[in-house]
Order: C-alpha cells, then structure tokens, then sequence
C-alpha cells in the first residue's frame, strides 16, 4: 500500500483489525524521506514508531491532528505528567510536539452542533468544578461525563446561561 510513496495520508475508519495498521514494516515500505499524516485516528499510528521513524530520518515529516491516548495526554498537558504510559505513548507524542518536523494542530471534524454542545457542557462541568474543588473534575469523572452519565450538569449549563444572560441585561432605572 505504501510501497515508495512520498506522502501517506491516514484517512481510514479504525477498526479492531487495523490499530496500529501504521507499524514500522509499513511505513518502512514509503521512499526515504516521506511525510505521514493522519487526520483519521491516532489508534492508526502507534506514536513510538512516528517517532523512532523521525529520529533516525526515514520519515521526513509528521502531521497529526488525531492523537493515540488523547485522555491520557490531555491529562499529561493540563497536568505537566504522564500517567500510565506503559507503552510510551505519551512521552512520544510530548517529543514529537517539540520537533521542527512534525506538525500538530486539534482535530476538528467533530464540530457538529451535538459535539459543540457537548463539549461545552463538558466544560462548563469542568470550570464548575474547578470554581467549587480548586481541581479539574479526575479523569474519571470526565470519562463517565463522555458516557452520558452527568445530566446534572445540563441544569448548571443552563443556570450559567441564564446568569450570563442576567449580565448582558440593561440596568434597571424605572426607580427614579
């Protein structure tokens, strides 16, 4: 698939089958040099590889908007550490992100009206939190959050709102 292609763009559904389809054999068989990018899954390109690859100069560059362990390195961003990262991919995506040849921005495909609101939810729940425990919610709050297990929080959104919009009022002057 990949036999002495210059640029390989990962676009593919992830599937149990091909996690990790993006293996060093695989990559091995672009031209020297190549650029790899993956604006599908980071499940696809297990991120040591990426890096290995990058470090001995077979690969040419990287771009990544999908991240492998996007939870975990969310957890590593906000908290400066890697938690559970066994398989080292963590500390790969943290040292790729400071190379001059790997390029890495947000995946935004998910901007649907249901995932905006959801995130925004989401972050509401988090500054809420942070307000009243000094912390962000533990990750596994959040990930039970993602599962739909929090309706609480659709009435703390929607007195957030309502404050806001409480705010943006003209003041009342019919005293005088």
């Amino acid at each position: 698939m990949a036999s002495g292609a210059a640029v390989v763009v990962a676009a593919m559904n992830l599937t149990e089958e091909n996690r990790g389809y993006f293996t060093q054999d695989v990559l091995r068989k672009c031209a020297r040099g190549a650029i790899f990018v993956n604006v599908s899954r980071g499940e696809l390109s297990p991120p040591p590889i990426l890096l290995d690859l990058l470090k001995e100069g077979f690969l040419g560059g990287v771009g990544l908007d999908v991240y492998d362990g996007e939870s975990q390195l969310a957890v590593a961003l906000r908290q400066g550490t890697s938690l559970d990262d066994a398989n080292g991919t963590i500390k790969a995506i943290l040292e790729m992100r400071d190379r001059e040849d790997v390029i890495m921005t947000p995946h935004n495909a998910f901007n649907t009206h249901e995932a905006v609101s959801r995130k925004s939810k989401q972050s509401v729940e988090q500054l809420l939190h942070l307000r009243k425990h000094g912390e962000f919610v533990p990750e596994d709050a959040a990930k039970a959050f993602e599962e739909g297990i929090s309706e609480h929080i659709e009435a703390g959104v929607r007195q957030v709102a309502r404050m806001a919009l409480d705010q943006d009022k003209p003041p009342d002057r019919s005293d005088g």
